[in-house]
Parts: C-alpha cells; structure tokens; sequence
C-alpha cells in the first residue's frame, strides 16, 4: 500500500491525496487488489500503464480503508465507485485521486512543460491568454478547465465556455471560474495547490 503521500486534504466534504506514481510494482501494490482487478493488470502491457492502474487503485485503498470498492467505468471512460463519488488524474511521475461520500468531486494534476503555449490559445480567452503568461500559470488554467469538464461534463470548447476569473495566482488558493453553455450557467469556485514539480487543481459540488 502507498503511505507516502506528497500532498493531503482530509476536510468533511472530501478528502485528497497526491502520491508519487509506483515505479517498481511489488506483491505489496498488488496484495489490496482483488481477483478482478489482478485480471485486468495482467492485460496492460504498457509499463507506465501498469503503475498506473496499480497507484491510482493503491492511493484510493489508502483513502477509503474497508470502504475501497474495485473502479468501474462509465462509457464515457469516466471513473466510478457505486458508494463514493471520485476521480483520479496522473501525470507522469504523480497520481491524484479525490473522493466523496456527498459531492460530486473532480481533479486534475500535471506537470509543467512548454508545450503549454502551443496549445495555449486553443483553451484560453483572451483575456487569460494576456493576464497568465508563465508555464505555472497556463497549467493551473489548463487544470482548472479540465476540472470543470470533468465535473459537469458540460463541453469540450474550454475556450468559449470556461472562463476563469482574472487573479493573481501563489503557491495555494482558490479560483472562481465561470461555466456558459446554452443549457449551463454556472460561477464555480477551485482550489489549486502547486510546487515547483507540478499543479494540481480541484473542486467538488452538490
């Protein structure tokens, strides 16, 4: 079982954990993995695959003790438990995972890299594209509106229909963000927390 968590947030509306992605996976990963779970690892071929699966089913087991129940997926490709409300994002050498008995919930983790400014305009307005111009800034953007799709899975047309409100962005804090589709209107409040290796963005609803 992972214990080494790099990040928490244990509040009573969710709980969350960033741990480093399992780069040796050993009989103690695998040991909190039922039949099922040990059936579908075996069909992954992809190394970075396999850690992956292995960490994301280990960081919730740490979360949930007893509660742990095996994923399942929607047809969407979406994460789900049938008692808890979660989701799960990695990068490359980190996974997160959030989850709730009561909320909707939704993160996302990445790291930085420059290519961040070639897809820049395809996701920022205007008015983010001036204001963040930093490789750390464009990602917390760039988690905000992944978080956002993912919790109300309202477009994919992060430019039009996401908007993040103007402010100054630290180590930690909260952002207010804007979602306007023709059927949504919504203003939503995020957290994000970054360190020097990566950002990671949430956000949970009712």
């Amino acid at each position: 079982m992972i214990t080494n968590a790099l990040y928490t947030v244990d509040s009573k509306e969710f709980t969350l954990s960033v741990v480093p992605l399992v780069t040796n996976v050993s009989q103690e990963h695998i040991a909190i993995l039922n039949t099922l779970e040990i059936e579908q690892l075996q069909t992954i071929e992809s190394s970075s695959k396999k850690a992956e699966f292995v960490t994301s089913r280990n960081v919730l087991h740490s979360i949930l003790g007893p509660q742990y129940e095996p994923i399942q997926y929607a047809e969407t490709g979406k994460p789900y438990m049938n008692s808890m409300n979660i989701s799960i994002s990695h990068t490359k050498q980190f996974v997160a995972a959030i989850v709730s008995k009561q909320y909707n919930v939704a993160v996302d983790i990445e790291m930085y890299r420059t290519k961040i400014h070639i897809i820049a305009p395809r996701f920022m307005n205007t008015k983010e594209y001036s204001f963040y111009v930093s490789t750390e800034d464009r990602t917390v953007i760039w988690c905000a509106k992944e978080v956002l799709f993912k919790l109300y899975n309202a477009s994919p047309n992060f430019k039009e229909h996401y908007s993040i409100n103007i402010c100054d962005l630290h180590d930690s804090g909260t952002l207010t963000a804007t979602l306007q589709t023709p059927a949504i209107e919504k203003i939503i409040e995020l957290s994000y927390f970054r360190t020097l290796q990566f950002c990671l963005v949430w956000a949970y609803n009712s």
